[in-house]
């Protein structure tokens, strides 16, 4: 049960990552530069990367899922600065400007906009860092990565790649401008050909950009974290309360033969069991411990060394658990390294009398019935047997006590007394009466508790109360000051969506007569939901804000308005991209996927930013207006 294993696979992407970029990298850069400046610019993803990682340790982030997944997202952006700088001194040279000054005067000339460039991308992902909330926490290495590794990213660009390639022979070209000579043509043609019917192409833009989004609103699913494959399931074990320890060893021995029979053995690589608790969240939450509870865990191989589907053998082993008789509950679900989240139905009544047993009752029993519903339970969890004195108020001011004084007699009899301490050189030693540890347990103890009132008359307790003993609960939850059961359920996400279902449950609610019937209960539904509108609400903070400081970047930049506004027009056009694959592959939208489109706006804007920056500066050579 090696939760690091998750962290090695994300070690391992990486690394496959950084290889196939630089492979890449290399091959597309040959095709347009130089072959020795390509390698200069290829050996830049592996430094900025090394460089990120000792910064990182300098302010204590550490190499995790999500410092690594911000790494990979960013591979492709690493080379952006590399490559302007490159291609611009790679021309200069080949107008015979000697090495040194072409690098120098290279770097200083695209040295404004790469820096903006970086900038705007660091602005992208810099609000991430305000959000509130507890994916706040989550997600905080996320943009701190980004600022690092740009940071590095530029350093490499602006000081060490000018100096390597002053010192490089530029040698023969002929080929890369042959190659990227034919591509320069059909770009131009085709450039040409739509400003000339610019009208009729930024309809088409607007006409597809529409139905692109139209298409997305139907097609794409949200969910705060879409299920990642897996390699563990957990079953929580739940025998009959009262179950001795030994009871529960020999029926999770049992679980344990049949969940082998389920498997293929060549997918499996072991199955350990855990009896006294049935906690799965590895940060380090607990429900409480009983010795007839237990976890049975099952940890599979690697997806890539696997043929075995995880989320198939979840939904058998819960077809299974279904219809197993002899164990109170049988809970299986995967077992995944994303943040403790909410489920996709939680729903919380709320009263401190005992008619929120019976609501959430009925809620259960209706979402059994639900088709999309694959689980459901509830937070009751049956605890030792209370006993509850029921007075007779009118008889028990006849015999002239209160309820202080029955409360008090009570608390003497089961806690006894203390009547009096003896302080030594030390210690202190105190003296409590109690009752003959023989007869403290006993009921007819309690019922035969005698109890003077204030005339000095002794009265017995069972002449004044009725005892009815009942079901405790193992721990009693608390929301907002009062007491609530909470109702949860999972759902097959395959055919339904956590807004649909939470909109069901709502209806199901108001349908019901319960606010009428039980004034002083009320029913709250959070969960996954209520986090979903949470985080999604601070992504589009974070958005507006990121929009509103690039484009005062950019104001910055080109000293203009008009600038900036047809460099930001470029957003809304290349998130049809992010649309398109999410829509056409089926995918859900999580918040990684959102925080990856966030990001996308400032790589967006850095390509725009250095078009127009040498459009103008075109322009400021040839005394041209700008098209």
């Amino acid at each position: 049960n090696d939760i690091s294993r998750l962290t090695v696979n994300m070690l391992d992407v990486l690394i496959g990552n950084a290889a196939l970029g630089l492979l890449s990298v290399f091959l597309l850069l040959y095709l347009f530069l130089n072959g020795r400046f390509a390698i200069w610019v290829a050996v830049g993803i592996p430094f900025a990367i090394c460089l990120t990682f000792l910064m990182l340790a300098s302010i204590d982030i550490t190499i995790n899922a999500i410092s690594l997944i911000a790494i990979i997202l960013l591979m492709g952006i690493l080379v952006d600065d590399a490559v302007v700088v490159s291609e611009n001194i790679q021309r200069l040279r080949e107008q015979g400007i000697d090495p040194k000054e072409a690098s120098l005067s290279g770097t200083l000339q695209v040295a404004q906009p790469v820096l903006f460039s970086a900038l705007t991308t660091m602005l992208a992902f810099t609000p991430l860092l305000f959000m509130t909330g507890p994916d706040a926490a989550f997600i905080v290495d996320f943009p701190i990565t980004v600022v690092v590794l740009l940071i590095a990213s530029l350093f490499e660009s602006q000081y060490l790649l000018p100096s390597h390639l002053s010192h490089t022979r530029i040698g023969s070209v002929k080929q890369s401008n042959e190659i990227s000579g034919k591509i320069r043509e059909r770009y131009y043609f085709f450039i040409e050909g739509a400003l000339k019917r610019r009208y009729l192409t930024l309809t088409m833009f607007v006409v597809l950009l529409v139905g692109v989004m139209i298409f997305g609103a139907v097609a794409i699913r949200f969910t705060l974290y879409p299920k990642p494959d897996i390699d563990s399931i957990n079953i929580k074990v739940e025998l009959a309360t009262g179950s001795s320890f030994q009871q529960t060893v020999e029926r999770v021995k049992k679980i344990e033969e049949d969940v082998r029979d389920k498997i293929r053995p060549q997918d499996l690589l072991n199955i350990t069991s855990q009896i006294g608790h049935h906690d799965t969240d590895i940060y380090g939450s607990t429900e409480g411990r009983n010795r007839a509870w237990a976890l049975v865990s099952i940890f599979l191989k690697p997806v890539g060394q696997r043929d075995t589907d995880t989320y198939q053998l979840t939904e058998e082993l819960r077809q299974w658990a279904a219809a197993e008789e002899d164990a109170s509950s049988l809970t299986v679900m995967p077992l995944t390294d994303m943040p403790v989240v909410g489920k996709p139905v939680e729903v919380e009544v709320i009263s401190n009398g005992d008619q929120r047993f019976e609501v959430a009752s009925q809620l259960e029993a209706w979402l059994a019935t639900h088709p999309h519903v694959t689980e459901h339970w509830t937070s009751y969890q049956a605890g030792k047997g209370v006993m509850d004195l029921k007075i007779n108020y009118p008889l028990m001011a006849a015999r002239g006590l209160t309820v202080t004084d029955i409360s008090r007699a009570v608390r003497i009899a089961m806690d006894g007394e203390l009547v009096d301490e003896l302080q030594t050189l030390d210690e202190r030693v105190r003296y409590r009466l109690l009752l003959p540890p023989q007869s403290s347990g006993e009921l007819s103890t309690l019922e035969n508790l005698a109890i003077v009132n204030s005339n000095g008359e002794t009265v017995y307790l069972k002449s004044i109360a009725d005892f009815e003993l009942r079901q405790g609960e193992a721990d009693i939850k608390h929301y907002l000051g009062k007491r609530t059961t909470t109702v949860y359920a999972e759902i097959d996400r395959e055919k339904t969506s956590i807004e649909q279902v939470n909109a069901e449950v709502a209806d199901f609610i108001q349908s019901q007569s319960w606010i009428k019937d039980y004034p002083d209960t009320r029913i709250w539904q959070g969960g996954e939901l209520e986090q979903m509108a949470d985080a999604f609400g601070n992504l589009g903070q974070a958005a507006i804000i990121c929009i509103f400081s690039i484009f005062s970047l950019l104001v910055i930049l080109f000293n203009s308005l008009s600038h900036p506004l047809v460099i930001m027009l470029t957003i809304p056009f290349g998130m049809m991209g992010v649309v398109i694959g999410f829509g056409v592959q089926d995918m859900e939208m999580g918040m990684m996927a959102m925080m990856g489109a966030i990001g996308l706006i400032g790589v967006l804007v850095n390509d725009s930013l250095v078009l127009v920056h040498m459009l103008n500066r075109s322009r400021n050579e040839k005394d041209s207006t700008l098209s």
